[in-house]
């Protein structure tokens, strides 16, 4: 890890592996739900799993560009 680190040139204070790890489980939640995240995570209760949680502020949505695609289509 600090070699890729090195090689891109973040520092070991900007990211950590454990970084990767709270992005997995932020990622999981929304896919699946906090439940989904506890067994990723192998967690005993979901207490321990929300701390991995981050709560992202806004909606997510979907990129422009695939809204444009899907409004005008081509229709045969």
């Amino acid at each position: 890890m600090d070699r890729a680190r090195e090689k891109v040139g973040v520092s070991k204070a900007d990211f950590q592996f454990r970084d990767l790890r709270v992005k997995a489980a932020t990622d999981k939640d929304e896919a699946l739900g906090i439940e989904a995240v506890r067994t990723l995570l192998g967690h005993s209760n979901q207490c321990i799993t929300s701390d991995y949680i981050r709560h992202r502020k806004g909606k997510l949505v979907a990129p422009t560009i695939e809204k444009i695609n899907q409004d005008f289509r081509v229709k045969k």
